[in-house]
């Protein structure tokens, strides 16, 4: 099921994990979660998108407490990151029907390779490409979008990004 939270729920859904890991958790949220919790957007939204965090995001500890928090709320917690340029390129084109060209592609892939930039940065770079659009109400990537959150809400495969 997925889960669609407003601004005090996921604010709620952070408290819960900060108790649950009885550690302190640093994070950057981005994408839609930042702009709802704090940019003011009116809108639900089923994932929190993170793009750093003080504890690995590979940690058993976090994991746990994820999916504590989101047995407890009524949500699957499943997650996807997306570690190559080649991903990221995809993940634009599915979702905002964004096309990447290779030669922007292999540039992120190397700047992944040297460590010059961490993916999620590179994601926040291409939601914040798309929100310009769709702050423009270009109407292709807005219903890219419409249509990509649709049959991601629909799946078991939901992402919850945190």
């Amino acid at each position: 099921m997925a889960l669609r939270m407003d601004r005090s729920e996921m604010i709620t859904m952070l408290h819960e994990l900060d108790t649950e890991l009885k550690t302190v958790l640093e994070i950057e949220i981005c994408g839609s979660s930042c702009a709802i919790l704090n940019h003011g957007l009116e809108r639900a939204s089923a994932d929190i998108d993170v793009m750093r965090s003080s504890i690995p995001f590979e940690d058993q500890n976090l994991h746990q407490a994820i999916y504590s928090v989101a047995l407890h709320k009524g949500s699957d917690a499943h997650g996807y990151s997306f570690l190559k340029g080649r991903d990221i390129a995809e993940y634009a084109m599915k979702r905002f029907g964004i096309k990447v060209s290779i030669h922007e592609e292999t540039v992120w892939q190397e700047s992944i390779d040297n460590l010059t930039v961490k993916p999620g940065a590179l994601i926040a770079k291409v939601d914040l490409h798309a929100a310009k659009f769709i702050g423009k109400n270009e109407l292709d990537v807005s219903e890219f979008d419409r249509t990509f959150r649709k049959i991601r809400e629909k799946s078991k495969d939901h992402d919850f990004d945190l």
